[in-house]
């Protein structure tokens, strides 16, 4: 069935070109409403990747400051750690070339022979040594001494000179004097 009016149009063509004339403009509406909306997005992740990105920088800040005064108030014991540690070090090279006297004067007691009486032992330098004593009997103890300090298997011994020997003839006996010259790196190494 079929209207009389059907092909009428009622609407006035400048409407219709107003209308055709705004579609474009609508889509383009829509469009700016879409990109401002895609704009806002990122400018928001931006913000908030700003904000995140501030608080890791200012956590780093606090645990750097923690850091430093957990450093500045250790640094006193790194000055005396390393103090110490200077003294330790002059210490250890003290006793690597620290004499062994105890060693010296047991090896000379050793080879002292029993008519020999050592009266004193002095130090006449970094390696002379004095030995001063007496013999009860005669001469022959104080050689049989200076032969068995030179042939010692110690080895501390360089030269052992008889500086003197005086007969005490109200006692009967023999006062003598030695001089030793002592190889200072063998009385260095400790022995048992």
């Amino acid at each position: 069935m079929s209207y009389a009016f059907s092909d009428v149009n009622f609407i006035p063509d400048e409407i219709d070109q107003v209308r055709d004339q705004e579609a474009p403009k609508k889509s383009a509406v829509k469009y700016m409403i879409v990109l401002f909306g895609f704009f806002l997005l990122v400018g928001l992740g931006l913000f908030a990747y700003n904000l995140y990105t501030k608080s890791k920088i200012n956590k780093v800040i606090k645990e750097t400051e923690e850091g430093s005064a957990k450093i500045a108030s250790l640094s006193d014991f790194g000055a005396s750690g390393y103090k110490l540690g200077k003294r330790l070090g002059t210490i250890k090279s003290l006793l690597e070339v620290r004499s062994y006297y105890a060693n010296l004067i047991n090896e000379i007691n050793i080879q002292t022979p029993s008519d020999i009486r050592i009266d004193k032992i002095g130090s006449a330098g970094q390696t002379d040594i004095t030995i001063n004593g007496v013999s009860s009997k005669n001469y022959s103890p104080i050689s049989t001494f200076q032969r068995n300090l030179q042939s010692s298997d110690s080895g501390y011994f360089i030269d052992v000179k008889l500086d003197s020997a005086k007969l005490n003839k109200d006692y009967g006996s023999v006062e003598f004097s030695f001089k030793l010259v002592l190889d200072k790196g063998k009385l260095n190494v400790k022995r048992n």
